[in-house]
């Protein structure tokens, strides 16, 4: 016991070494977020991506998956897109009409 007690304070010491070090690197992070924050409160639909930074939260049907909505115009005989579009809109309401309409013109 007594070379226990005299370990004591070396061990107390390296524990509170690294707390200190824990504490500091949370307070790193923590100004990183708030700087996060402040460019995500900045931007105009208030969204940002650390990854992509045009892909957007689209919310369909409660899924908040980030990213792209890609429609597609296919020609039916050699299955050949002929038209494109990609959006950050959950939905596909307002796009099957334009997809239709260009897969019509090109012969699909």
């Amino acid at each position: 016991m007594d070379t226990a007690d005299r370990a004591e304070p070396a061990v107390a010491q390296l524990k509170k070494g690294q707390l200190q070090d824990k504490i500091a690197a949370l307070k790193d992070q923590m100004q990183q977020l708030k700087e996060i924050e402040a460019r995500m409160l900045a931007a105009p639909d208030q969204q940002i991506s650390l990854t992509d930074p045009d892909a957007r939260s689209m919310n369909a049907r409660g899924s908040g998956i980030v990213g792209y909505n890609v429609q597609t115009a296919v020609e039916a005989k050699n299955h050949l897109i002929v038209s494109h579009e990609v959006t950050n809109v959950g939905n596909d309401r307002g796009h099957l009409a334009t997809m239709a309409n260009h897969g019509a013109l090109e012969g699909g």
